[in-house]
């Protein structure tokens, strides 16, 4: 069965069907003469990929507030004003004070948006905390330099089984 986005959830098909692969003497003869060729394919399990997308679901909804507020600062200088540094968490509510009045209706339901998805990462991040009580080697890891609530238990899930790696070099390969 080839990697890719549903092969997981094939798999787990497949085995609560009771059906054997179609392919297995393919690959048993493909073994016997070029074994190099096939690898082992791990496949997460059903709970760790879902607590995966925990983790991953906070990334796009970062990179839409950052494109917004990049759009706001554009269209503010557009006409020769500025909107306030700052951080992303803090940026609707400092901007509404310091919108142009020309833009405040074209651009204020802008605002109301970055406000709406602030709040979401937010409740992702309340999330991803939890998550991080439920990982017991999260803790650890977290002790190391830059090592955050996100990338910690996103480790453990991409690794979820650390005894299958013969060496622990081959698991920093995994990570990229």
């Amino acid at each position: 069965m080839e990697a890719g986005t549903h092969s997981a959830w094939r798999a787990r098909l497949l085995v609560s069907m009771g059906r054997e692969r179609d392919d297995v003497r393919s690959l048993a003869l493909m073994d016997r003469l070029e074994p190099r060729r096939l690898h082992e394919l791990f496949h997460r399990s059903e709970a760790a990929q879902m607590d995966l997308e925990v983790i991953k679901a906070r990334k796009p909804l970062v990179g839409c507030r950052s494109k917004l507020i990049h759009h706001l600062r554009g269209a503010v200088k557009g006409i020769g004003s500025r909107l306030p540094s700052g951080g992303a968490d803090g940026f609707a509510r400092q901007a509404r004070e310091h919108l142009p009045p020309a833009l405040t209706e074209s651009l204020g339901s802008v605002l109301d948006v970055i406000e709406q998805i602030a709040e979401q990462i937010r409740h992702q991040g309340h999330l991803i905390e939890t998550l991080c009580r439920k990982y017991p080697e999260t803790p650890c890891l977290r002790q190391v330099s830059d090592v955050g609530p996100v990338t910690a238990p996103a480790y453990v899930l991409r690794l979820e089984e650390p005894d299958r790696f013969a060496k622990s070099r081959t698991a920093g390969a995994l990570s990229g």
